[in-house]
C-alpha cells in the first residue's frame, strides 16, 4: 500500500534480519527520508546478500524461481541502446556472482557530488570525478581493500605483485563459448593489443569450444608445461575477477595441440563484456591514514544496555568509542531481538550529525549469520581478533568474535565512518560490567 502522499510504505525494525520478498522490495525501493544515493547502497547491500544466497545456502533448485522474480522486478539494460538482457544473461550474471570471492565485490560511488537542483532531486559531478567511477567500475583494483585495511592499521601497504612472466611469455588460444560472432577474433586482437602472445587455429577450423553454452570465461592450463598455471593467474587477470582458471580438460586439448600447443586456453563465456582490464594500468592509489573521528563516551549506551541485559543469554559489549559526532537515533535506538529461531540479538543504532545517516553496533549468539561468513581480512588488536569486510576500499563492518557470540560494528550505507574511525570503535568494545 502506498504511504502519504503516494510514498511507499516499510516498516523496518533495525538489526540484521530475513527479509521476504515485499520487504525486500520495500526497502531497495525506500528512498523518502533520504535520496537516491542512499537507495542505490540498499539496492548494492540487497545484491552482496543475493550473492551470498546463492552461493552458500541454496540448491541448485532454488535459482531458477529467483531468478525469474529478478527478470519480472529488475530491468538491466546493455549499453548503448541495446535493449535488456535476456533472463539467461541474467542467469549468467547470478552464476558469476556465486563464485566471487571475499572482496570481489565492488561498490562505485561517485566522489564530491554536489546538490545543484530542487532539494535532493538533482546532484552534480566534475567529468574527471564521473570518469574515475566508470574506470572503477569496468576495472577494479582488487588489490585495494588489503592495502586500505593496512593503511588504517598503520601499516605499510604490500605493493600488488609483479607477474612471474612477461606478456609476451604468455601463450594463448582464444575460444568462443557463445553464439556471438567473432567473440573470439575480437578477444584474441585485444589480448594481443595488452602485450599478450595469441595463438590461432589453423584454418579452416573455427576459433570455437566444443560447446556454445559457456555461461563464466575459463581460462584453461597445460598442466604439463612450466609456468602454465602462473601463465593463466596472469591472463585470467585481463578478464576481471569474473573467470575461473583450471587445468586443460580432455574435451580442449585437440584445438591446443592443433594450436601449437600454448600455455594457456581462453573459453570466453557470455557473462564477458568484451572489454580487457589492464591491471598495471588501474592501480587505484593507496588512501592516506586519517585521524579516527571519535570521543570516549562509555556512559551513552551503558545504561540502555544494562536495562536489557535480562533478555539475551550471552555476555554484551559496550561501545567506548562513539563517533564523534554521533548520538542514539530517536527511532528505537536499542533493540534486544531474535533474528531467526534459537538465537538473540541486540543492535544499538546511532545517527551521524549528517542526519538520517546511520551506523550500529550488533551483538549476537548467532555466530553463523550468512553475512559475517566471509571475512576480507582478519587482524590482530590489542590481543584480540577482528575480521574485517573490506569492500572497494572502504571497511564496511568489523565483527569480534568471543566465546559463543559475535560484535559487529557496521558502517552507514554509504560507508562514511572513515576506517581508522571503523577500527577505533571496534577496538573500544568493552565488556559490560556488573
Amino acid at each position: 500500500m502506498g504511504g502519504p502522499n503516494g510514498f511507499a510504505t516499510i516498516n523496518l525494525h533495525p538489526g540484521y534480519q530475513r527479509l521476504d520478498g515485499e520487504q525486500a522490495l520495500d526497502f531497495v525501493r525506500f528512498r523518502h527520508t533520504d535520496s537516491d544515493l542512499y537507495r542505490l547502497a540498499r539496492q548494492q547491500l540487497f545484491l552482496e546478500a543475493l550473492k551470498d544466497r546463492l552461493a552458500t545456502s541454496m540448491s541448485i533448485t532454488d535459482i531458477p524461481p529467483i531468478i525469474g522474480a529478478l527478470k519480472q522486478n529488475i530491468v538491466v539494460a546493455r549499453g548503448g541502446g541495446g535493449g535488456a538482457l535476456g533472463l539467461s544473461e541474467i542467469e549468467a550474471y547470478a552464476g558469476l556472482s556465486s563464485h566471487l570471492g571475499g572482496g570481489h565485490l565492488f561498490r562505485v560511488q561517485i566522489p564530491n557530488l554536489v546538490n545543484c537542483g530542487f532539494l535532493d532531486a538533482q546532484v552534480c559531478a566534475q567529468p574527471s570525478d564521473i570518469q574515475t567511477a566508470v574506470t572503477s567500475f569496468m576495472h577494479p583494483d582488487v588489490s585495494l581493500p588489503k592495502r586500505a585495511n593496512a593503511v588504517a592499521l598503520g601499516r605499510k601497504p604490500q605493493a600488488p605483485k609483479t607477474p612471474k612472466l612477461d606478456r609476451a611469455q604468455v601463450t594463448t588460444l582464444v575460444l568462443n563459448g557463445t553464439t556471438v560472432p567473432g567473440l573470439a577474433r575480437d578477444t584474441s586482437y585485444k589480448l594481443g593489443l595488452q602485450g599478450f602472445h595469441t595463438v590461432q587455429l589453423p584454418p579452416p577450423t573455427l576459433a570455437d569450444a566444443p560447446t556454445q553454452n559457456y555461461d563464466q570465461t575459463y581460462v584453461y592450463y597445460d598442466a604439463v608445461q612450466t609456468n602454465a598455471k602462473s601463465a593463466a593467474k596472469q591472463i585470467a587477470v585481463a578478464f576481471g575477477p569474473h573467470v575461473v582458471t583450471a587445468p586443460l580438460p580432455p574435451e580442449i586439448s585437440p584445438l591446443a595441440l592443433q594450436a601449437g600447443n600454448p600455455l594457456t586456453v581462453v573459453v570466453v563465456g557470455s557473462s564477458f563484456s568484451g572489454e580487457l582490464m589492464d591491471p598495471e594500468a588501474n592501480i587505484v592509489a593507496t588512501p592516506v591514514h586519517q585521524t579516527p573521528s571519535v570521543r570516549i563516551d562509555p556512559g551513552l549506551a551503558t545504561n540502555a544496555i544494562r536495562d536489557v541485559r535480562s533478555k539475551l543469554p550471552f555476555p554484551l559489549m559496550v561501545p567506548h568509542a562513539i563517533e564523534s559526532h554521533s548520538n542514539f537515533t530517536s527511532l528505537e535506538p536499542v533493540r534486544a531481538y531474535k533474528p531467526v529461531a534459537g538465537h538473540s540479538a541486540l543492535v544499538l543504532t546511532f545517527v551521524t550529525g549528517a542526519g538520517n545517516v546511520y551506523w550500529q553496533v550488533m551483538e549476537t549468539d548467532w555466530t553463523s549469520a550468512p553475512v559475517i561468513r566471509n571475512p576480507t581480512d582478519q587482524v590482530k588488536l590489542e590481543r584480540r581478533k577482528f575480521d574485517l569486510y573490506t569492500v572497494g576500499g572502504n571497511i564496511h563492518m568489523i565483527v569480534l568474535r568471543k566465546g559463543g557470540a559475535s560484535y559487529w560494528v557496521v558502517n552507514t550505507l554509504r560507508d562514511e565512518l572513515s576506517n581508522e574511525t571503523m577500527l577505533a570503535i571496534a577496538k573500544g568494545l568493552q565488556p559490560l560490567g556488573k
